[in-house]
């Protein structure tokens, strides 16, 4: 049964080798060949570990493998945060299977109960419609993506 819980840093190397596999076999269709090889080298294990210091970092595992991975961060101030949810990844042959949807209420949970009430999503080209089928919408209602090819968007919790 698939599980939920908090990153371990013996994680590093499946969450980077997930997370560099969805770049090349899923984000690789919107975006160029030279940001996807620019992001790919941000994702090393190495990262990941740095960005787990900074984030609440969780995976969704069964039987010892990783299947996904999603993480939460407070980009505000203690007295305002601002609650942003930041690297969901499944592997590729286990999208659709709900896996994302979970790991996206699990990170949503975590922000309420840190006293959230809205949580913002820098999402991808390829996954912004994910995100609006569990009730995200663009801020601002900005429909574009900016400069960096992601749409910003949130959901009140």
């Amino acid at each position: 049964m698939l599980q939920f819980r908090e990153f371990q840093n013996e994680d590093a190397e499946a969450v980077s080798n997930l997370i560099r596999r969805n770049l090349l076999e899923v984000n690789s269709k919107d975006y160029s060949q030279k940001e996807i090889e620019r992001l790919h080298r941000s994702f090393s294990p190495k990262k990941v570990i740095s960005l787990s210091n900074k984030r609440d970092m969780i995976v969704a595992e069964e039987k010892g493998e990783i299947f996904g991975t999603a993480s939460l961060g407070n980009y505000g101030t203690d007295d305002e945060p601002e609650w942003t949810l930041y690297t969901v990844f499944v592997l590729p042959e286990y999208h659709n299977r709900g896996i994302g949807k979970n790991l996206v209420k699990e990170v949503e949970k975590m922000a309420v109960e840190k006293g959230g009430v809205e949580l913002t999503v820098p999402a991808s080209i390829t996954a912004h419609d994910f995100y609006i089928n569990l009730g995200y919408y663009y801020a601002d209602g900005v429909k574009q993506p900016n400069q960096e090819g992601l749409y910003l968007m949130r959901k009140k919790l």
